[in-house]
């Protein structure tokens, strides 16, 4: 997948809290499309649905602190909404978008 706009990855919102549940379902093993939807719906709405679909933005990128920043803003929401025997696989991930393969 072609790597975005720098400019439009990063958005300038200073309102995440890393420590906060963005659904109300929790992956436990089951309803995985169920709960991949409500992600989806929770990014999307949140503007970082982006951290998930693209790669990293390249080491010598300007923006490349910030982008870490919601990066693992992405990576603690999403272990958040899950339950400790699913959430202990994500915490060693490096990218939001890696996420799409633990599936």
């Amino acid at each position: 997948m072609a790597q975005p706009d720098e400019s439009k990855l990063v958005s300038n919102s200073s309102s995440e809290q890393v420590s906060i549940q963005i659904t109300t379902m929790k992956l436990n093993g089951g309803k995985y499309l169920m709960w991949t939807k409500a992600m989806h719906f929770a990014l999307v709405a949140r503007k970082k649905l982006k951290y998930i679909l693209y790669d990293p933005l390249a080491s010598d990128s300007k923006d490349l602190e910030e982008w870490e920043t919601k990066n693992c803003i992405v990576i603690s929401w999403s272990s958040n909404s899950m339950e400790p025997t699913i959430h202990v696989n994500v915490m060693y991930l490096d990218t939001a978008k890696d996420l799409g393969h633990c599936s």
